[in-house]
């Protein structure tokens, strides 16, 4: 009875203790109500809440450019950096002018303690183009 007392307490132990842990990196607390969203799904909530700055932004790389079309389920998560600093982005993609095979993408930097995104770090996250051929 007492070493399954003891299993008992080490197993709650170990649950309590990854929660605990999975809480503080994935989730976090809204007052006394824990909201159990990911960071990705908050972060990505927030860039829609902005999304008329990254359609203008992506308008303002061609004056040809008179619509934008996000494509949210090809947001993309990453990490870069050199050897002693990491920086963590977000890239969002889409076409442009109702074009289906028009491409853009932007990358916006964010901070991996906090998960708060700095829209000031706008920027290109690569050519626009039209089936592979950049976009003049």
């Amino acid at each position: 009875m007492k070493k399954r007392t003891k299993i008992m307490t080490v197993v709650v132990s170990l649950a309590l203790i990854g929660g605990g842990i999975m809480l503080n990196n994935n989730y976090k607390i809204n007052g006394n109500i824990f909201d159990f969203t990911s960071r990705e799904d908050r972060q990505l909530a927030y860039l829609k809440e902005h999304e008329q700055e990254i359609v203008d932004f992506v308008k303002a790389q061609n004056p040809k450019i008179e619509s934008v079309q996000i494509d949210w389920d090809e947001t993309f998560w990453g990490k870069g950096g050199g050897m002693f600093e990491t920086t963590y982005y977000i890239r969002v993609f889409g076409k442009f002018n109702n074009i289906e095979n028009s491409s853009w993408g932007v990358q916006i930097y964010y901070s991996n303690e906090s998960g708060k995104i700095d829209m000031d770090t706008l920027g290109q996250g690569g050519h626009i183009r039209i089936g592979g051929d950049i976009f003049e």
